[in-house]
C-alpha cells in the first residue's frame, strides 16, 4: 500500500508543478544556448515548457507500472493454481480503490498538462496575431508559427495518445494476467481432476 501512496503523491506534486505552467501569463525563462540569443521570445521558452512537461509526465507515467505489477503478482498469488486460498471481497475492493485513486490522480495530471499546452498554444497564437498586426516583439512570424506547429504535434508523456499511456497498458496487462490465470486454472486444474 505504500507504493500506491508514493505513486499517488508523486503524481499529485507533479500535477501542482505542471499546473503552474498552465497559466497563460506564466513563461519560465529557460537558460538558452549562446546560438539561441537572437530568439529570446516566449516562443522558445514555451516550447521548452512543453518539452519539460512531456518528459516529466513521461517519467511519472512510467511509475504507474509498479502498482500494476504488484497487483498482478497478488492476483497470481491468490490463484487456485498455486494454492486454494480464499480471497475476501475486502481485498478486491482495496485493490480497486487503490488503482482508482492512482487513475484519478494521473487523469488530473494529464488534464493539467493539457491546460499548460493549450495556454502555450494560446500565447503563441496571440504572438502570431501581434506579428500580423505589426505590434510583435520582433520575433519572425515564421519562427513563432513553426514553434506553434511543433507544440501542437508534440506527443510525449501526458500528450501521448491514450493507447500509448502507461496506465492504459497497465489495465491491459492486468486484464491479460487475470485471463491467463483463469485459463490456467480451468485447463490445468480440470485436467488433474
Amino acid at each position: 500500500s505504500h507504493l500506491w501512496l508514493l505513486v499517488f503523491d508523486i503524481a499529485r506534486v507533479t500535477e501542482k508543478l505542471v499546473d503552474h505552467f498552465g497559466h497563460k501569463e506564466c513563461v519560465v525563462c529557460w537558460p538558452l544556448r549562446p546560438s539561441d540569443e537572437r530568439f529570446r521570445s516566449s516562443a522558445r521558452h514555451r516550447l521548452a515548457d512543453i518539452g519539460f512537461i512531456g518528459e516529466l509526465t513521461g517519467v511519472v507515467g512510467r511509475l504507474v507500472w509498479y502498482p500494476f505489477i504488484i497487483v498482478m503478482l497478488l492476483l497470481a498469488a491468490r490463484s487456485r493454481f498455486f494454492d486454494n486460498w480464499y480471497t475476501p471481497a475486502d481485498l478486491w475492493i482495496l485493490y480497486a480503490v487503490s488503482l482508482t485513486m492512482i487513475f484519478l490522480r494521473i487523469s488530473g495530471l494529464i488534464r493539467a498538462a493539457q491546460r499548460a499546452k493549450q495556454a502555450a498554444i494560446d500565447g503563441l497564437q496571440e504572438e502570431v496575431l501581434e506579428q500580423k498586426l505589426g505590434a510583435g516583439s520582433g520575433e519572425p512570424e515564421a519562427y513563432v508559427s513553426a514553434v506553434l506547429d511543433r507544440i501542437r504535434k508534440y506527443q510525449e508523456g501526458a500528450f501521448a495518445p491514450l493507447t500509448s499511456r502507461p496506465f492504459f497498458h497497465g489495465i491491459l496487462a492486468l486484464a491479460g494476467t487475470q485471463g491467463v490465470i483463469q485459463l490456467l486454472e480451468s485447463f490445468v486444474l480440470n485436467a488433474v481432476r
